[in-house]
């Protein structure tokens, strides 16, 4: 199909002329999209050698190691320095923070010489009266022996007397001054005391990002403690998440200032950069991930995007398998002998 554009020429010496010009027509769309300078064979070639790549890639993702997940308000489970805290807490001899051993001992020690002088003091008195009771006797002579008999015995069972009076003093003294026996308050500032002692620069340190990171971890674990047993309590769980946000705060505060000092802190304290750098919160989400309150936490409902995402992990996999499968099969033995393990 052809179609004709008219030109005008113009000339001054002889009148207006036309001229027509014939010029083919645009080819179609169609056509166009079509055309490819490569074959059909090589066009497969390279849409294979992209789908290896990208199952490649997926293949790598699923041989890493999963990321280690930790808990942002509780940390990692058995970190030392929580391990020692709660042994220093239960040992049997452990004492009230304000009251030092060295003290109690000295409480004891003046508490038995007192007891001794007032047996010793009743003892002297009753030889007294022994002895002036037997003067009056007709032959004292005689009777020496009997005096010295009887005051040995009366020191015996005073001696014997003053043994068991001591022994139940210090029973009673150990159960006062007892750590078991104080209330949860007591032992909580037990155990901020052990942690300033741990986290402190310098003696007296109380101010530092460190120590109060690391006070705020003890309260947090108290806290936690009471909130699981307390379900309903709903001012503890939004005193926790706060107390988690201000934990939050000091460590971001570290990391700028000071950021050997904050990794060192944040292994000690069993947490995580990742962790501390997410803003968190007691979602639903959260208790239902940890099981925070055990066998009453409510089931967590799967959403459609949820769905999907675990579909599109499932196909990932699958292909990623038939990858190995097919280039490398001892890594997917390896892969699959240490997921059954």
């Amino acid at each position: 199909m052809l179609t004709y554009v008219s030109v005008k020429m113009l000339s001054v010496l002889r009148p207006v002329s036309m001229k027509v010009l014939a010029l083919p027509a645009m080819p179609a769309l169609a056509a166009v999209r079509a055309f490819h300078a490569s074959e059909s064979v090589q066009v497969r070639k390279k849409h294979l050698k992209r789908l290896n790549r990208l199952h490649k890639h997926w293949a790598k993702q699923m041989m890493k190691p999963e990321e280690e997940w930790v808990d942002p308000m509780l940390g990692r489970q058995k970190v030392p320095f929580i391990m020692r805290v709660k042994a220093q807490l239960n040992l049997a001899n452990n004492q009230i923070d304000s009251l030092t051993p060295e003290y109690t001992a000295e409480l004891i020690h003046g508490a038995e010489k007192a007891f001794s002088q007032r047996l010793a003091v009743d003892a002297s008195t009753a030889g007294t009266a022994g002895n002036a009771g037997n003067a009056d006797s007709v032959n004292i002579s005689d009777n020496a022996d009997e005096i010295s008999d009887s005051s040995s015995e009366l020191k015996t069972k005073l001696l014997d007397h003053q043994s068991e009076v001591q022994l139940r003093q210090r029973e009673a003294v150990a159960r006062i001054v007892s750590l078991q026996n104080t209330n949860q308050s007591q032992i909580r500032h037990q155990a901020i005391s052990l942690a300033v002692n741990e986290f402190q620069r310098a003696p007296g340190d109380t101010g530092s990002p460190e120590v109060q990171a690391a006070v705020a971890t003890i309260k947090i674990l108290f806290m936690s403690t009471h909130a699981k047993e307390a379900k309903k309590d709903v001012k503890t769980k939004r005193a926790l998440e706060q107390l988690v946000q201000n934990r939050r705060k000091i460590l971001m505060y570290l990391r700028r200032e000071n950021p050997q000092r904050y990794v060192w802190t944040i292994e000690k304290l069993g947490l995580k950069d990742e962790t501390v750098c997410e803003e968190f919160h007691m979602s639903r989400r959260y208790l239902f991930k940890t099981q925070f309150y055990g066998d009453k936490t409510l089931p967590m409902p799967k959403t459609n995007k949820d769905t999907q995402k675990a579909r599109d992990l499932a196909a990932k996999r699958a292909k990623a398998d038939k990858y190995l499968a097919r280039f490398n099969p001892q890594a997917l033995l390896n892969r699959n002998s240490s997921n059954a393990v």
